[in-house]
C-alpha cells in the first residue's frame, strides 16, 4: 500500500531529474551552435572576400604588365640595328616589312609609324592617327602607354573590319541600369607610342601601336588559368574574368548559358554606382548575369586619369554556401542526438527507493 503512495512521488522526481538533465544542455547547446555557425559563416565568407580580393590583384598586376609588354615591343623595333638603319636611309619597304612583322608577332590590332603630328609614313595609304595625350609625352621624347576609347569612327579610320568586329548588341540583364542602346561600337584598346629620336636626340617620327581588349579572350583567360588553376575552388564553382567597357562586359569568360560567354551582358547598378560613379573598389557577393558571385570589381582609366570601364574577378558563390549550410546541419543534428540521449538517460534512470515491506 505504502509502494503505491510512494510511486507518484517517484514519477514526479524522475521528471524533475529529467528536467535538471536538460535545462543546462538546452540552455547552453542553442547559444553554443549560434555562435559556432555565426562564426564559421564570418570567418569563412571573410577569407572568400581575402581571395577574391587577391584574386583582383594579380588580374591587375597582368593587366599592367600588357601594357608594359607593349610598348617594350615597340621599344625594342625602334632601337633594333636593322629599323634604324632602314628609317635612316629611307628605306620604306624594309621598314614597311618590320612593322607588319612586329605587328603580327605582337597581336597588334594596329601599328603605324607617324611623324610628330601623328601623319601615316612606310604604308601606301595616307592617314592621320587619333589625336591621343600618349602623342604629346612621345613627342617630348617620354615612352607612353595606357588604354582608351575609340569610337565607331576612330576604328573606322584605322580598317573598316575593326570597326564591324567590335559591335556588341546588348542583351537584357538582371539587375543592371536600364537602358536605351541597343549595341556597344566602341573599343577598349591598349595603346603605347615609342619615340624614334635623330642623332641628335631630337624626336622624328613615333611608332603607334594599340591592341583592342574587346573580344580580346586570350587575356581573360589567361588570368583566370593563372588565378582559378585545378583545385584552387571547391568543386561546382568556377572563376571569371570581365574587362567592361562602362559597364558592358567586352571581354569575358563569364558563361551566358552553357558553351556561350555573356558578352553584351550588364553590371548590376549597385556595383556601377559604387565602382564607376564613385572610383572606388568594390569586394563583396554581387549579382554577375544569373547568379551570385564572390565578386571584386576596380575602375579602369583611361590616360587622363577619367573612369572608362571595369575590371572584375570573382568565383560562383553556391559552392561555398552549400558547404557552410551542411556544416550547420551536421551541429544541429549534434544537437538534436544530444538531446535524445539525454532525454533517454534521464527516463530510462532509476530512482533508488526501499522495498514496501510486507505485512
Amino acid at each position: 500500500m505504502l509502494w503505491r503512495l510512494l510511486l507518484p512521488i517517484q514519477t514526479s522526481l524522475r521528471y524533475k531529474l529529467l528536467v535538471l538533465v536538460l535545462f543546462p544542455v538546452l540552455l547552453v547547446m542553442p547559444i553554443t551552435l549560434g555562435v559556432a555557425i555565426y562564426w564559421s559563416k564570418a570567418f569563412s565568407y571573410e577569407q572568400l572576400l581575402m581571395k577574391v580580393r587577391t584574386d583582383l590583384a594579380v588580374a591587375h598586376d597582368v593587366f599592367t604588365q600588357l601594357q608594359r609588354d607593349n610598348l617594350g615591343r615597340l621599344g625594342n623595333l625602334a632601337q633594333s640595328y636593322r629599323f634604324r638603319k632602314g628609317f635612316d636611309a629611307g628605306e620604306w619597304r624594309s621598314v614597311r616589312t618590320q612593322i607588319d612583322a612586329l605587328r603580327y608577332t605582337g597581336r597588334f590590332d594596329f601599328l603605324h609609324l607617324t611623324d610628330r603630328n601623328g601623319r601615316w609614313l612606310a604604308q601606301p595609304e595616307a592617314g592621320t592617327s587619333k589625336y591621343s595625350v600618349l602623342g604629346s609625352r612621345a613627342q617630348r621624347g617620354e615612352p607612353a602607354v595606357g588604354v582608351e576609347v575609340f569610337s565607331s569612327a576612330d576604328l573606322q579610320r584605322e580598317d573598316q573590319a575593326l570597326a564591324q568586329r567590335v559591335r556588341l548588341p546588348l542583351v537584357h540583364t538582371p539587375r543592371a541600369l536600364p537602358t536605351q542602346r541597343a549595341v556597344e561600337d566602341r573599343a577598349m584598346v591598349v595603346r603605347a607610342m615609342y619615340p624614334i629620336k635623330d642623332a641628335q636626340g631630337k624626336v622624328v617620327a613615333l611608332l603607334d601601336g594599340g591592341v583592342l581588349l574587346n573580344g580580346n579572350f586570350r587575356f581573360v583567360d589567361a588570368i583566370r588559368d593563372l588565378v582559378y588553376g585545378p583545385g584552387s575552388l571547391p568543386e561546382g564553382s568556377w572563376g571569371t574574368v570581365t574587362v567592361f567597357l562602362d559597364d558592358v562586359r567586352i571581354s569575358t569568360n563569364v558563361p551566358l548559358k552553357r558553351g556561350e560567354r555573356a558578352l553584351g551582358t550588364r553590371v548590376s547598378q549597385e556595383v556601377r554606382d559604387k565602382v564607376l560613379q564613385q572610383g572606388a573598389v568594390w569586394v563583396d557577393r554581387a549579382f554577375v548575369v544569373n547568379g551570385w558571385y564572390v565578386s571584386a570589381y576596380e575602375p579602369i582609366r583611361d590616360v587622363e586619369g577619367q573612369r572608362l570601364g571595369m575590371l572584375y574577378a570573382g568565383f560562383l558563390e553556391a559552392p561555398f554556401r552549400s558547404a557552410v549550410f551542411q556544416a550547420v546541419g551536421v551541429l544541429i543534428l549534434m544537437f538534436v542526438a544530444v538531446m535524445a540521449l539525454s532525454a533517454v538517460v534521464a527516463i530510462r534512470g532509476r530512482v533508488p527507493s526501499s522495498s514496501p515491506s510486507r505485512p
